[in-house]
């Protein structure tokens, strides 16, 4: 399979709240990158749904938090993969944040955000 991904993907473990149509569940946030994040979950989300995003992140400084709009962009045995399609700037600044404390090499994230179009994906 070609790989579709346009960011750095890094592993991280977080929380994960996605609300579509009424139906509300809760993952484990597994990978994260500007553009997208994997989630583990089982319940019930298919590929193409629109979905809000509350992830959150913590480690022994500080919580991170940012909610975000998203579309499924492929389901596994494991969860889902996800597209983010918006994000207020709160939201992109923490997602860099985030980002730059997980990279392998954050210097990476940098060209990320600069091939990021950032008024296609910030609300």
């Amino acid at each position: 399979m070609d790989e579709k991904r346009r960011g750095v993907r890094f592993k991280l473990n977080g929380e994960a709240e996605i609300k579509r149509a009424g139906k509300k569940s809760k993952g484990m946030l597994r990978d994260l990158s500007i553009n997208g994040a994997f989630i583990a979950i089982n319940n019930g989300f298919e590929p193409y749904d629109d979905i809000d995003i509350q992830i959150t992140v913590r480690n022994d400084r500080k919580s991170l938090a940012a909610t975000l709009k998203g579309v499924v962009s492929r389901k596994d045995g494991e969860g889902i993969g996800v597209q983010f399609t918006g994000m207020d700037m709160d939201a992109f600044r923490i997602i860099r944040d985030i980002a730059k404390l997980y990279a392998e090499d954050p210097t990476k994230i940098e060209g990320d955000i600069k091939r990021l179009n950032i008024n296609s994906a910030i609300r």
